[in-house]
C-alpha cells in the first residue's frame, strides 16, 4: 500500500536539502518512519472481501448462510488463525468460529453491492 500523496509530498521534503527541511526535517522523517512502521502492521492485518482491515470491535456484513438475500452484521470479538485459514469470531459467541473475512464485507453497502453482482451473475 503507498502512501496518500500528502506523505509522498513530506517524504520528498524531508530528503530534500534545504532551510525548511533542516528546520523540520527529522520532525518529518520521523513521522514518515513512525506511519511506514504503522503501516507495515496494517497490511499484515486478514481483510474483508471489499480490501478493509478487520479487528476486534467492528461491525461486518455477510448474506445470511440459509437466505442469501437476507444480510446479517456482526461484532468481530477476535481473528482466530486456523489450519483452516483466517476465521472471524463473533461478540456473542467468541469460541465459535464464525467466517472467514474474504466472506465479509466492511459496510453495509459494499455487502449489498457484491450481493447484487452475485444475483445478477447467478
Amino acid at each position: 500500500m503507498s502512501l496518500p500523496r500528502p506523505l509522498e509530498q513530506m517524504k520528498a521534503e524531508a530528503r530534500r536539502d534545504n532551510w525548511h527541511v533542516t528546520f523540520v526535517g527529522s520532525d518529518v522523517r520521523q513521522l514518515i518512519s513512525e506511519i511506514e512502521r504503522l503501516q507495515a502492521i496494517v497490511d499484515k492485518l486478514p481483510r474483508t472481501a471489499d480490501g478493509a482491515p478487520v479487528a476486534p470491535g467492528m461491525d461486518v456484513y455477510f448474506c445470511g448462510m440459509d437466505d442469501p438475500r437476507s444480510m446479517r452484521t456482526e461484532t468481530i470479538d477476535s481473528v482466530a488463525w486456523t489450519w483452516k485459514g483466517v476465521w472471524l469470531c463473533w461478540r456473542d459467541s467468541p469460541l465459535k468460529p464464525g467466517r472467514m473475512p474474504s466472506d465479509c464485507y466492511s459496510t453495509r453497502e459494499a455487502a449489498e453491492a457484491a450481493r447484487k453482482v452475485s444475483d445478477d451473475h447467478g
